[in-house]
């Protein structure tokens, strides 16, 4: 029976340079193709961060990123002004035919910036949302974690979120103020003063919240 003839030492070592050529050359092409990811990545984030900063400007400049994104309120531009200054007018005293007309008004124009507000921290929420499932994407693809805003914008959708809330809860008291004036009400009563401080209490709410806001912005430098 014959040995099988036995490999030479520098065939076996040919044999094994090669292999650690194909290794250090699949690492290589695996290595280029995760780098690319993270720089592919890396720029969706930074277009992702600015299209959030873009949104937070609109928001409090109450103007629209796209007319995609604008509410089709049933209260034309006539109508909104004539009911701002009617309810402007409240603590001066407006008779009974004019409560009935800002009462009409309120039904349609009372929640049309609140709404269009409302609309726009969805669509940044859904963005935030989206930037952070990117940046832990980004974080597991690279062996250092970068330093990420997500927990900021977080905290400045919270406030947003808090605002709006708000200003729903003012929009209720005037409609309650309003009831309460066509059913006779005096402005000097002991009940419109309570309902005045009432609505001094959300105003200042919203202050606080546009200010932790305005802190937020300074530190995303958001302008």
């Amino acid at each position: 029976m014959k040995t099988p003839p036995r490999m030479s030492k520098s065939l076996l070592i040919g044999i094994v340079v090669g292999m650690l050529l194909v290794y250090a050359l699949a690492s290589s092409v695996a290595g280029y193709r995760t780098q690319s990811a993270i720089d592919k990545l890396d720029l969706v984030l930074q277009a992702d961060e600015a299209k959030i900063k873009e949104l937070v400007v609109a928001i409090h400049a109450n103007t629209l990123i796209s007319s995609d994104y604008a509410l089709q309120p049933n209260c034309s531009e006539t109508e909104r002004t004539e009911f701002e200054v009617k309810l402007s007018k409240l603590e001066e005293g407006l008779s009974r035919m004019e409560l009935e007309a800002l009462s009409q008004l309120f039904s349609r124009c009372a929640t049309v910036d609140v709404d269009q507000r409302s609309l726009s921290t969805s669509l940044l929420e859904v963005r935030i949302n989206s930037y952070q499932s990117l940046t832990e994407a980004y974080e597991a693809l690279t062996v250092s974690k970068e330093v990420s805003n997500v927990d900021k914008y977080n905290e400045l959708l919270v406030a947003e979120k808090k605002v709006n809330q708000k200003l729903y809860e003012l929009v209720d008291l005037q409609a309650e103020i309003i009831n309460e004036l066509k059913s006779g009400l005096s402005l000097k009563s002991q009940k419109a003063d309570e309902l005045r401080q009432k609505g001094g209490v959300i105003q200042a709410e919203i202050k606080q919240q546009t200010e932790i806001i305005g802190l937020l912005r300074k530190e995303l430098t958001i302008e």
